[in-house]
């Protein structure tokens, strides 16, 4: 962990001052052992970095993690040094091995760990990218132009089928050189997860009431108010950083606005509702009964 110089802003208008505003920055270091390099362990891994971080009193916390690739490439050339001079280091470092035409400009480029910790720092490869840029510049323009390009497709056996759609229609007419046939492909499915739409609730179908009350219904989704003490008590886990209590109660009460919002199915959607009405955490009552008023 380290301190970093604390940061401070005013308003505009001058209707508080600097102090009123200062806060303590904090740069947390952590040694995470992951199993691969799968989307699903570096999931696991922010998760655990975000749990030992977390504090009740935090104004904000980054957006990502910035790591230090372990694995690096085997670029053309290797740099061994830990101070890194953005003007003078080889390039070829960015460039794997047996391929001119590619950079890697990341923490996963042929550095010595300390030199790839500096470089990942914010800001600190923007200078190594523009010469990087002038160079890419200068290899495309010296580059035979293709004849027939083309993308190879990858077909999988027994895909599911499904709706891959662009809303960018090609770049602009007077940048538009021509197009490169991409031949059909399946794609991988990098993860599954069980989505509720909250469309449902702004177009009211009462056709998607039924999905809402069939997700309702699995196990554990429900009874996740709390209108005493000892129920919060007891439903309350140890620790600062769970988290288990907030996402089961907000799953329910979405869950359940939806379902009173599509025309409701057995009084479920209502009964939801009626009971955050009367819970002890004001923002949960608050929302509730004010749904239940104004629907």
């Amino acid at each position: 962990m380290r301190n970093i110089p604390t940061s401070a802003g005013k308003a505009a208008d001058g209707s508080f001052s600097k102090a009123d505003i200062r806060y303590k920055a904090i740069e947390y270091t952590l040694q995470i052992n992951m199993r691969d390099g799968s989307w699903a362990s570096f999931a696991e891994a922010e998760q655990i970095a975000r749990d030992h971080t977390w504090d009740p009193n935090q104004v904000e916390s980054a957006d990502l993690l910035f790591q230090n690739p372990p694995d690096k490439m085997v670029g053309q050339k290797r740099w061994n040094n830990v101070d890194v001079d953005n003007q003078k280091i080889n390039l070829k470092v960015f460039q794997p091995k047996k391929t001119d035409n590619l950079f890697v400009l990341s923490g996963s480029a042929n550095l010595s760990k300390k030199a790839s910790e500096t470089l990942l720092q914010p800001g600190k490869l923007i200078e190594i990218g523009e010469r990087v840029g002038k160079r890419a510049a200068i290899i495309a323009s010296e580059a035979p132009l293709p004849i027939n390009p083309k993308i190879d497709g990858i077909q999988q056996e027994n895909p599911e089928t499904g709706n891959v759609g662009e809303l960018l229609e090609g770049l602009r007419p007077s940048l538009n050189l021509g197009e490169v046939m991409a031949e059909e492909t399946s794609l991988p499915v990098l993860a599954t997860y069980d989505v509720v739409v909250i469309a449902l609730e702004t177009v009211t179908s009462h056709d998607g009431a039924i999905t809402l009350y069939n997700l309702l219904m699995l196990p554990g989704v429900t009874d996740h108010s709390m209108p005493d003490i000892q129920t919060a008590k007891k439903m309350t886990p140890l620790g600062k950083t769970d988290t288990t209590t907030r996402n089961n109660s907000l799953r329910e009460l979405i869950l359940g606005r939806a379902l009173y919002k599509c025309g409701d199915y057995n009084g479920l959607g209502n009964k939801i509702l009626q009971a955050y009405s009367k819970d002890l955490r004001g923002h949960y009552y608050r929302h509730a009964s004010g749904v239940l008023e104004i629907f």
